[in-house]
């Protein structure tokens, strides 16, 4: 499930920065802390509230 809720709910822009920076799954994005991943160089900060969206989405997914 955590697979396909990568194909879900990330825009192409979220796929682009994670398969530049090797970032295999939603639960890997999630293992990168805030402050690192928004001082990464090639971080758009346009992706930040959706970040905090999958996040949200993710714990949500876990927990049910």
């Amino acid at each position: 499930m955590v697979n396909n809720s990568r194909l879900l709910f990330c825009s192409r822009d979220m796929h682009k920065f994670m398969e530049a920076n090797h970032i295999t799954s939603i639960k890997n994005l999630f293992d990168i802390s805030i402050i690192e991943l928004v001082q990464m160089k090639n971080f758009p900060f346009r992706l930040l509230t959706e970040w905090v969206s999958l996040r949200d989405k993710f714990n949500l997914l876990i927990e049910n």
